[in-house]
């Protein structure tokens, strides 16, 4: 055997001045605790001594031999692979002298019986291998083997290396063998932990037939385990440019003493400049980036460490066309071939497409694609495409810069399940920035992505593309909000939300129904992503049921609060008023609400479809009572702090059929349930600020009773609407204004109204109104200063505010309204204000007038409700003059009243 060739001095003088197969002081043979067979000596295929044959190329593997001890791994097309002893006359798929056996080992004297090598010849890009698998401990290992190349072809591409069970790969990087001489190779590679994989012997194939491959024989296969210190590093040159700002590579080492230095030319910043011996045990990724300016050419980043041999890798940067293009992401590859488009290298397509170089022609840099097409029609158009496989339910992004010159051409994209197709309008000559996302379905796959003129009735001949990108969006964008309904109405005239974003690639919108405005109508992708709170004003004017604030940004589903609002609503005073917070399914504790009654498991909410189908029903959860005992209970509400008034409450409810004993409640009125689903109503006055409310059973008569979508209503009071337009204290007379139209209004159920005056020189027709109210007119006689009142009285009282037109809980059935009649002076406006006009400026109450003399005047501020929140006064000379109350307001409706000598006039202002 060849091992007992070691003995001779010629043999080992050979083997070590020619091969070095020895192993260093540093290093240790540890070939035979893991490796059989390791030089193919062993039960050869084809003996020194055997009749001569030739082992021609097969497909399929059928000529690719079992060799002891060593497993077949790939088995190529077009292959042949066995082992020989050494002076075998006979050949490996033999090409005129091509394909002998080597007659002797690479000490050029081993030969004969028991001393082999493993031959391979492999065509058309095919690959053979075999393998042994072994388990190897933490540390650096060289994997060395010597070839010999019998011709006629030197290129061929080593397979000999390292192959993890999990993980890379590490693979001789050798592409050729010079014929006919021996050479050596080594591999270097290093295991941060025990690891299993394989190591391996092998040949893959340039694209040539059989004939004209080399036939390549492998002996001396070692595996040495390093003690030296040693770097690694997997990659020996780095390339930046305009669309590759950032690149990464790994260091190891193994047997390190020191810290691993870096070191890197001006213009490139790496993020770790100093490894320590773990971290370089462990394999450490280093990322290093371009700033984007600094042109390098053949800078060098340097790897050092005590004892150990440096590691250089070579740097290279263009900075050409750093300055008109930045690529959106750098955490991701770009899927464009050349994003530039200084080259058609990788990209498909046909038709009238180039490459520009005209100056003035790319919108960056030196090139750009421009279409010539003759036609909108294959094959005189024109399409630049990109191949690929789109990943099922995934979403891309793409981004281009696009001038089109004489109409639309498309952005396409095949294959994606289902097909995109946008067309991008004719630019008039100029760039434009065409910036998409693509939804994939659960069918994507093989397809391409296409910016042609013929797709969707494309219009274009003319169009020139450049700064070219494509990325897959690995979580695709995504908006939350924090609430998905709102209520606002009289009580309650502001909401706030937060918006908060995911993976984000441009700003958020905001729409709001009419009599709804936003505070934030755009948030920045940063903004977003932080969380920003937006507050939603309602104008108090504009009844919305299911208005929908849109919220939406590019690549993400577009989200929806949705609105009710009431002018006359107080909804927002209840709390969990539909159940929709009691999100489980019959939970028993019902947030905002008080249980009495019996307990029962399906004394609760319910969180399904339910009974309450159709307009009778909010969301997915409503209360519920089933029970064969039918007890007595009742879930209520109390709300305190309620303005004084009237007020309508409305539920949705029923029973199983024919139910009785049910009832919607509010303070000491209630109505009957009597049906399987309706909306009940029931009024009632609040006269100390409480409302208790509710839905109840009194010996109800059905097992099953439930409920949901309550909600509040403020029923106006009566209310005069004077001859100036709005709320008055008193209603004005002069001698161009003798007769003026109040408006009385009421929704209270009562015996109707009468009205009448208290001086006859004012009369008013007609004397009596309907509980629904009316109109009234009221005509002043005489040329002298009058004053009397407008009586209206009621078959019962109600409920007011202090400072309103409306009546109170304990006055008398009649109530006044102040006839003032200033016939002696030709205007009254004249004695009072002038062109009064009154604003809200931001925190500015500003009322301008002018004076016909000086005069104490006094501004008072009342919100809806008529409570008063602020005065000020002042002694004002005749002429222009202004008076401003500082506040704070949110918004809504409030009134301004101005007195002057005892005489005062009220306007109506909204924020």
């Amino acid at each position: 055997m060849k091992k007992h060739l070691l003995r001779n001095l010629i043999g080992i003088f050979v083997l070590i001045i020619a091969f070095n197969f020895r192993a260093t002081a540093a290093d240790v043979d540890v070939t035979s605790t893991y490796l059989s067979n390791p030089g193919f000596d062993i039960s050869c295929n084809y003996l020194f001594d055997a009749p001569a044959e030739d082992l021609k190329s097969a497909n399929g593997g059928a000529n690719i031999k079992t060799v002891e001890s060593w497993t077949i791994g790939d088995k190529g097309d077009n292959s042949a692979a066995a082992s020989y002893e050494y002076g075998y006359t006979g050949t490996l798929n033999a090409s005129g002298e091509y394909g002998k056996i080597p007659a002797t080992g690479p000490d050029g004297i081993t030969s004969g019986s028991g001393h082999g090598a493993l031959g391979i010849s492999t065509a058309w890009t095919g690959t053979v291998t075999y393998y042994q698998n072994v388990t190897l401990p933490a540390g650096t290992y060289k994997i060395k083997y010597a070839a010999k190349n019998t011709g006629p072809n030197v290129t061929d591409y080593s397979r000999v290396g390292w192959v993890p069970t999990t993980g890379t790969s590490v693979l001789s990087t050798r592409t050729s063998f010079p014929m006919g001489e021996w050479i050596e190779d080594v591999i270097t590679f290093t295991l941060t932990t025990e690891t299993s994989g394989k190591i391996q012997v092998g040949l893959n194939a340039p694209n040539v037939g059989s004939g004209s491959v080399g036939r390549i024989f492998f002996d001396y296969i070692q595996l040495l385990q390093v003690n030296d210190p040693i770097l690694n590093v997997n990659k020996t040159s780095l390339t930046f440019n305009a669309a590759n700002r950032i690149e990464s590579f790994v260091v190891t080492g193994s047997n390190l003493t020191t810290d691993i230095t870096l070191t890197a030319p001006t213009g490139i910043t790496l993020d770790k400049t100093t490894l320590t011996v773990a971290e370089a045990q462990a394999g450490v990724t280093v990322t290093a980036t371009s700033d984007g300016s600094t042109a390098i050419t053949d800078g060098e980043i340097i790897l050092s460490s005590s004892g150990a041999e440096n590691k250089v890798i070579t740097v290279n940067v263009d900075n050409a066309e750093f300055d008109c293009f930045n690529p959106l992401y750098t955490d991701r590859p770009n899927l464009i071939p050349d994003p530039l488009l200084n080259s058609l290298n990788g990209f498909g397509g046909w038709g009238w497409k180039s490459i520009t170089n005209v100056v003035g022609e790319p919108f960056c840099g030196n090139g750009a694609v421009k279409f010539d097409a003759q036609t909108n029609s294959y094959p005189e158009g024109a399409a630049l495409d990109v191949n690929l496989t789109w990943k099922p339910n995934t979403t891309y992004r793409v981004k281009a810069m696009v001038k089109t010159v004489d109409g639309s051409v498309v952005l396409f994209a095949k294959g994606t399940s289902p097909d995109f197709l946008y067309v991008i309008p004719q630019s008039n000559d100029e760039w434009v920035e065409v910036d998409k996302i693509i939804n994939t379905g659960s069918s994507a796959g093989n397809g391409f992505l296409s910016i042609n003129n013929v797709d969707g009735n494309a219009t274009g001949k003319v169009v020139f593309i450049d700064n070219y990108e494509l990325y897959e969006l690995f979580d695709a964008p995504n908006v939350l909000l924090d609430k998905s309904n709102i209520v606002v109405d009289m009580l309650k005239g502001t909401e706030t939300f937060v918006v908060t974003g995911v993976n984000l690639i441009s700003d958020v919108t905001l729409i709001a129904p009419d009599g709804i405005s936003l505070d934030k109508t755009t948030i920045t992708a940063a903004e977003a992503i932080a969380g920003t709170t937006v507050t939603a004003t309602y104008d108090g004017t504009v009844e919305i049921n299911a208005g929908a604030i849109v919220v939406s940004s590019m690549g993400a589903v577009d989200k929806e609060i949705t609105v009710d609002a009431k002018p006359d609503g107080a909804t927002s005073a209840i709390i969990n008023p539909s159940f929709e917070a009691n999100q489980g399914d019959r939970v028993q504790d019902i947030l905002g609400w008080t249980k009495t009654g019996p307990a029962n498991s399906e004394f609760c909410t319910r969180n399904d479809a339910g009974p309450l189908a159709g307009a009778f029903k909010t969301g997915n959860v409503y209360f519920q009572y089933w029970s064969s005992d039918k007890p007595d209970y009742s879930v209520s509400q109390v709300i305190t702090g309620l303005p004084n008034g009237r007020y309508l409450l409305s539920a949705d409810a029923g029973g199983d059929v024919e139910t009785k004993g049910t009832f919607v409640f509010a303070n000491d009125k209630q109505v009957e349930v009597t049906s399987t689903g309706s909306t009940y109503s029931v009024e009632t006055a609040v006269v100390d600020g409480t409302l208790t409310f509710g839905f109840k059973s009194v010996n109800r008569t059905v097992n099953w009773s439930f409920a949901d979508n309550f909600k509040l209503t403020v029923l106006p009071s009566i209310v005069a609407v004077g001859n100036a337009g709005a709320n008055l204290d008193s209603v004005y007379f002069d001698r161009a204004n003798r007769t003026a139209s109040v408006i009385v209004s009421t929704l209270l159920v009562n015996e109707g109204l009468k009205l009448s005056t208290t001086n006859p020189a004012f009369s008013v027709t007609p004397a009596t109104l309907p509980n629904t109210g009316g109109e009234v007119s009221i005509t002043v006689s005489g040329n002298e200063d009058l004053e009397g009142d407008l009586k209206v009285t009621l078959a019962q009282p109600i409920n007011g505010i202090n400072g309103m037109q409306k009546a109170k809980v304990g006055d008398p059935t009649t109530f006044s309204i102040p006839l003032k009649a200033l016939l002696a002076v030709t205007n009254v406006r004249d004695l009072l204000i002038e062109n009064n006009k009154t604003i809200i400026e931001r925190d500015n109450i500003i009322s301008s007038f002018n004076l016909v003399k000086s005069s104490v005047v006094k501004m008072e501020l009342f919100n809806v409700n008529g409570m008063r929140i602020d005065d000020h006064s002042a002694l004002l000379n005749a002429g222009s003059n202004q008076l401003i109350i500082k506040r704070n307001l949110i918004s809504g409706v409030y009134f301004v009243r101005i007195s002057i000598d005892g005489n005062s006039y009220t306007q109506k202002v909204v924020k």
